[in-house]
């Protein structure tokens, strides 16, 4: 039940120029997945992975490098 209340909640991104994963902007471990009917499910990412919209999978985080500290 839950799945589909989310589900009204996000506006239906499949059939846009051909493209099947898109980013889920609330959670960024989370992406939709679209089918050829256009259909779509929002999957989480694997664990300590977010969305990369760039390369269209989940991908590690980058790693912040603090300069100047010892």
């Amino acid at each position: 039940m839950s799945f589909f209340f989310f589900s009204i909640l996000v506006q239906n991104p499949c059939g846009i120029y051909g493209r099947y994963y898109f980013p889920y902007y609330p959670d960024a471990s989370r992406f939709i997945q679209c089918d050829q009917t256009g259909v779509f499910w929002i999957r989480k990412c694997a664990p300590g992975t977010i969305f990369d919209p760039k390369i269209g999978v989940c991908n590690y985080p980058p790693v912040v490098v603090e300069t100047g500290k010892k």
